[in-house]
């Protein structure tokens, strides 16, 4: 059936600023604050089975996001062979939805699950919280969803409502995969033939579910599995470290999705260095400006806490499901040249990357 009252989604947006051009035009900055919200969010409507009718979409939901945004720009030398530039931007983000007239939104991706809730922020991570494992028989005091009970070893499951039983009304948030602060640090160094540029880009107060690092401690089957289950729990006399014990099947979940699993995701990384040499022509040819000669490096240090390959994390174009870390990603160094040929009409570039 047609819905002719489907409306577009509108986001109405607010931004304030002031640029700052100190010491002749030598220091640029700029500060502003942004305000964007966004209404006639589109949902969906869950009708009793009886009707026999299918989620009906309908527009039902506001989320809103603000911050603050910094960049500078300082030209601190210009001479003829000479020249520094340094530059740096900052902003930070605060999301948070509004209404939902129609309830949660969850979708899930290899049992992990991301949230829009109303008063939280959109694709928070949704699961379980552990408080610990239950080291003896004595200890169990928790039921499975079936009313079966859980078995020493277990992962104690932060039991939300109190009702002695673990099922979905015990998944609560569980981390936020939106920084509060993120951006960047670069400069550029000429010195007469030779360059050099630098970009430093960081991100702080995000988090990651790493559910690669999730499955190499699961130990439900015979795949390989890291050097720190040999601390799972055993026996009462060998409670671990904090691990579960080893069931192959996992019959009792412990392999959910919980706050285990959640990781700061903060980093800082010098995002590329590229240094550049401007052949000298002595023969100079009228259609030929220039040759110049780069080496550039990618990702060659990256200083965080979080024990994936790469803290930038691309799971999903869904902004419900990101975050997620679903396998190791490789996040390597690269170090290439690239040969240029500047004509007055065009650029062309030959280029040689090891990767490739």
């Amino acid at each position: 059936m047609a819905n002719e009252n489907i409306k577009p989604e509108l986001t109405n947006a607010f931004d304030a600023g002031i640029r700052f051009s100190l010491f002749n035009k030598r220091l640029d900055i700029d500060a502003g604050y942004y305000h964007r919200n966004t209404s006639n969010l589109i949902t969906y409507r869950n009708y009793p089975i009886e009707l026999g009718i299918d989620p009906q979409f309908e527009n039902s939901g506001s989320m809103s996001s603000q911050g603050i945004e910094v960049s500078l720009n300082a030209r601190l030398i210009e001479k003829e062979q000479l020249s520094w530039s340094v530059y740096a931007n900052m902003s930070t983000l605060t999301n948070k939805v509004n209404t939902l007239a129609n309830g949660d939104i969850i979708r899930s991706m290899d049992n992990v699950s991301g949230i829009g809730r109303q008063s939280e922020t959109v694709g928070s991570f949704y699961g379980y919280r552990i408080k610990g494992v239950f080291r003896s028989e004595d200890e169990v005091d928790l039921q499975k969803a079936d009313g079966t009970p859980y078995k020493s070893g277990d992962y104690i499951i932060d039991d939300v409502n109190n009702d002695g039983k673990i099922n979905e009304l015990d998944k609560q948030i569980i981390g936020n995969p939106l920084p509060d602060l993120y951006g960047g640090i670069g400069t550029g160094f000429r010195y007469k033939r030779i360059s050099l540029d630098a970009n430093f880009s960081f991100a702080y107060g995000q988090d990651i579910y790493n559910r690669f690092n999730q499955q190499m401690h699961l130990m439900s089957d015979y795949s390989n599995q890291s050097p720190d289950v040999s601390t799972r729990w055993r026996s009462e006399s060998q409670s671990g470290t904090g691990l579960s014990r080893a069931a192959y099947g996992d019959p009792s979940s412990n392999g959910v999705a919980s706050d285990l699993w959640v990781e700061n995701g903060g980093y800082s990384r010098l995002k590329f260095l590229t240094i550049s040499y401007d052949l000298p022509l002595k023969n100079k040819v009228a259609f030929i400006k220039g040759i110049r000669v780069n080496v550039t490096g990618e990702n060659l240090l990256t200083f965080t806490s979080y024990s994936g390959w790469d803290p930038e994390v691309v799971s999903s174009s869904d902004v419900l499901l990101r975050g997620i870390v679903l396998a190791p990603l490789l996040c390597r160094g690269r170090l290439f040249w690239v040969l240029k040929f500047h004509f007055k009409d065009k650029n062309i570039a030959y280029a040689k990357d090891p990767i490739q």
